[in-house]
């Protein structure tokens, strides 16, 4: 083809290759020589902008030719943008840790909550079961509070992600404090949970909040005295401390038109809040129960009026499916019949363990699952309930209404805009 060609013409292709190579040899040696850059002519220098993911593929040379103070040559504007956009994209990584999780995939966690979550306090909730002895019954809820705790937070990020988007002022340090209060909510559980937290109760001992509210303190004073930190982080204040316990405990008391950053995680008024909406999907996935709202939605739907958390008219057919559904929990899990007979063996044998004999001076922090069952194997009673083999005196009648008001009263309760 290139023989049939006239003279003039192979001439004219000849002219054009030449051309197209010198282009791309001068093109090589602007980008990996930088001694070649000044004398260049501007137009044959790259006009075309990268992305962010060709900008990541930079070359060490050309960041440090970049970088230079001063530079030997003004770099173009297009390289200049590409080095700014790799510093973010990397900034990002390493401000950031990702955890995935079977309910909501993937879950950011800031350097804040990094740092606390990497305390041996956050992470003995591995060894804690979310529901306790109900995996005797449903096999899948083997769960622990850690990934509960981890829910909780990536919910508290997503409210405050939406009041923004609806105009609420909210700065990253108050976002902050708001996922690490829900990451910490329910740091001061022990062994089963709620199971044992009540009986504890009943024999005047604090409760869980009370002791995550201790914990939260003890962290942030270790984390300040520590001179060698695994992340880049800002300890809390005394101020910051303070918000982040009353946040857990749902206080709203002297917040004025702040009080909506302490109703997100626990939510006294109406108990709509971030707990609520992570415990009843990860509960109802790891038992196969359908609980039937969505809790995505409600969440789009907050708002903030009057300082107080609210939410959308349209979202009332949702809130009202999820006081129905943590109803129905109640009843197929939480105080199913057989569920209700383990729990009535085990506190039988409990009140001899010298741990809860002389629990005002015993070290609770150590008391997870794996001891307290340890422990419980070494009486008879446990062998029989694992045969189910019953006595009368255990055969207790389950209240398997749910705690507090009825979904009704709890629903007159929530704020709408």
């Amino acid at each position: 083809m290139y023989r049939a060609m006239p003279r003039v013409r192979r001439a004219s292709v000849m002219v054009v290759l030449t051309a197209l190579l010198s282009a791309s040899t001068l093109l090589e040696d602007f980008l990996f020589d930088p001694s070649v850059r000044v004398a260049m002519p501007t137009p044959l220098r790259p006009r075309v902008r990268p992305t962010p993911r060709a900008a990541c593929r930079l070359s060490p040379e050309e960041l440090a030719w970049i970088e230079l103070d001063p530079p030997r040559v003004e770099p173009p504007e297009w390289l200049t943008e590409a080095v700014r956009e790799k510093k973010q994209i990397c900034h990002r990584s390493e401000m950031s840790t990702i955890v995935k999780d079977c309910v909501h995939r993937f879950i950011r966690m800031s350097p804040l909550c990094r740092a606390f979550a990497d305390t041996p306090e956050f992470q003995r909730l591995r060894e804690i079961r979310q529901l306790g002895p109900v995996y005797l019954v449903y096999p899948g809820a083997v769960h622990t509070r850690l990934e509960h705790s981890l829910g909780v937070m990536h919910l508290a990020g997503e409210v405050v992600d939406v009041l923004r988007a609806s105009g609420v002022v909210v700065s990253a340090r108050e976002k902050d404090l708001v996922q690490l209060a829900g990451m910490l909510h329910d740091v001061g559980h022990v062994a089963y949970s709620h199971m044992l937290d009540f009986m504890l109760r009943d024999a005047g001992h604090p409760g869980h909040e009370e002791r995550s509210v201790e914990l939260v303190e003890r962290i942030n004073a270790r984390l300040v005295a520590s001179s060698e930190r695994a992340v880049a982080f800002e300890p809390l204040s005394a101020s910051e401390l303070a918000s982040v316990q009353r946040m857990i405990v749902g206080d709203t008391a002297g917040a004025g038109d702040r009080a909506f950053l302490y109703e997100i995680v626990a939510n006294r008024e109406c108990g709509v809040d971030v707990d609520r909406f992570d415990y009843l999907q990860r509960d109802a996935h790891h038992t196969g129960v359908s609980v039937g709202f969505q809790p995505d939605y409600v969440i789009q739907c907050a708002r903030v009026r009057d300082g107080r958390l609210s939410f959308l008219q349209k979202a009332l057919p949702e809130l009202r499916g999820m006081l129905e559904a943590r109803a129905r929990m109640f009843q197929l899990v939480y105080r199913h019949r057989t569920v209700v007979r383990i729990e009535h063996t085990i506190r039988e044998i409990i009140p001899d363990m010298p741990a809860f004999i002389e629990w005002a001076w015993a070290d609770w922090m150590r008391l997870d699952d794996v001891e307290l069952t340890a422990h419980l194997r070494r009486y008879p009673t446990y062998e029989r309930m694992y045969a189910r083999q019953w006595s009368g005196s255990r055969d207790p009648s389950p209240d398997q209404a749910a705690p507090g008001d009825p979904p009704s009263d709890q629903l007159a309760r929530v704020r709408f805009v």
